[in-house]
């Protein structure tokens, strides 16, 4: 019996501690699927505010490396005001050499004619973007602000589920200090 509560108090300690401390991430996602977790939002700069100006019968392009290991299946979100209505394109690096040439391309993204806009981009690959302002069609210059972000979030564990793991550690000591004490009990040999 001794054994087995200093046993069960040793896991109990270990578990606690483990998801408590060392590996927060099982008691966040259980907090998570429970509906409990506290989520927070911040958006991370990928590309701080630029201001650019795009010449007349003209396009300017900015390249934008997404890494894999940051950005894969997450959303990006940007937006640019401009002081005149010019042609905006988001598009992959193929896209983006195929449209330098005159070819037929894809876009994750575009705006016609607009002084103003804001989007939103699911990127699915490693790859160099390329978000191009054009204002071939325009005989003046635009000045342009633009700006590409990443929503972060934040999940932290629901107190209810902190409290639980410290419960579990607490108890788990409680035991092992039971559990020790009693195995540790000697009886006066009668001889």
């Amino acid at each position: 019996m001794k054994t087995k509560i200093v046993v069960l108090g040793v896991l109990l300690l270990i578990s606690g501690l483990y998801f408590g401390f060392i590996n927060p991430e099982v008691p966040e996602d259980f907090s998570n699927l429970l509906g409990i977790a506290n989520i927070s939002y911040h958006d991370e700069p990928i590309l701080q505010k630029i201001v650019l100006r795009v010449q007349a019968f003209n396009y300017t392009p900015i390249p934008v490396n997404l890494p894999e290991t940051f950005f894969l299946g997450e959303n990006i979100h940007g937006w640019y005001k401009s002081d005149g209505a010019l042609n905006f394109y988001v598009m992959n690096n193929q896209s983006y050499n195929e449209w330098m040439i005159g070819g037929t391309t894809n876009v994750y993204e575009s705006a016609v004619a607009q002084s103003s806009f804001n989007f939103t981009l699911n990127i699915e690959r490693s790859d160099t973007y390329y978000v191009v302002f054009d204002n071939i069609a325009s005989p003046d210059d635009k000045s342009v602000v633009f700006e590409i972000l990443n929503k972060k979030s934040t999940v932290k564990t629901g107190q209810e589920i902190e409290l639980l793991l410290q419960f579990i550690t607490i108890i788990g000591l409680i035991m092992f200090l039971i559990g020790a004490k009693v195995g540790g009990k000697k009886t006066k040999d009668t001889q």
